[in-house]
């Protein structure tokens, strides 16, 4: 990823940890979201 990158992360249950290790800046934030079909998420 990189600054304005956009992770459409799957719908389900996810019980590892998450781990990011890359910045955004000011105006480019990195940008976590669930897909449009199946926006149920649940991170421990």
């Amino acid at each position: 990823m990189s600054p304005g990158s956009t992770c459409i992360i799957k719908g389900g249950v996810y019980e590892e940890q998450l781990l990011v290790n890359k910045d955004g800046n000011a105006g480019n934030y990195l940008t976590f979201k669930g897909r449009a079909s199946r926006l149920s998420l649940k991170i421990n």
